[in-house]
């Protein structure tokens, strides 16, 4: 997409461009110019909400095609939820948050987090060569990535969503502190939860 795409993206409040739509007398030949005007801001908003759609699935896009479309705010996003890294996933959250509330998907990049977290626990449990994993090292790995607030229970929680939503296979053991994972397949592909 074009610069002037994106940046009408960010000065547009969507909600207008479906208003001017709604208009009632509006002649044919103004509703064809708006629609050429802004037929690159839809496209743009399409091919965003199909990138969102397809990350929750575990299908997260190349680097050429977000710069293929100059989206470059969410080449962050991606590489921090492939590393499993939380704290770029904040800083590029906050980093481009105007962009991303007036895309209107700034609540929904919030989601990513899981994603992220599912992704530095499944580092751990491969830096730890063991299917039973001290609830400890989760914890270790979260204040690593400056997540704020977070103790053993708050760690505990997560862990348990996690394996309650099918991120993670196992169960946990809240009298040894420990988390045993499935020695098959322990952290299934996302497009299976």
């Amino acid at each position: 997409m074009s610069f002037f795409a994106k940046t009408q993206l960010s000065s547009v409040n969507i909600s207008n461009i479906v208003f001017i739509f709604l208009l009632p007398g509006l002649p044919p030949q103004a509703l064809l110019l708006l629609l050429s005007f802004f037929l690159p801001l839809f496209l743009l908003l399409q091919l965003i909400y199909f990138l969102l759609i397809f990350s929750f699935q575990g299908y997260l896009p190349k680097a050429s095609l977000l710069q293929r479309y100059n989206l470059h705010e969410f080449q962050d996003l991606v590489t921090s939820v492939r590393q499993g890294n939380v704290r770029l996933l904040s800083e590029t959250l906050a980093r481009h948050e105007s962009f991303f509330i007036g895309a209107g998907i700034y609540l929904i990049l919030e989601k990513l987090k899981v994603l992220a977290f599912r992704n530095l626990f499944k580092k751990v449990f491969l830096m730890s060569g063991t299917h039973q994993i001290d609830i400890t090292l989760f914890l270790r790995a979260l204040q690593w990535m400056c997540v704020e607030d977070v103790d053993l229970d708050e760690t505990e929680c997560i862990v348990s969503n996690m394996i309650n939503d099918g991120r993670i296979k196992g169960y946990i053991s809240h009298a040894h502190r420990k988390v045993v994972v499935s020695k098959k397949d322990p952290f299934p592909p996302l497009s299976l939860c």
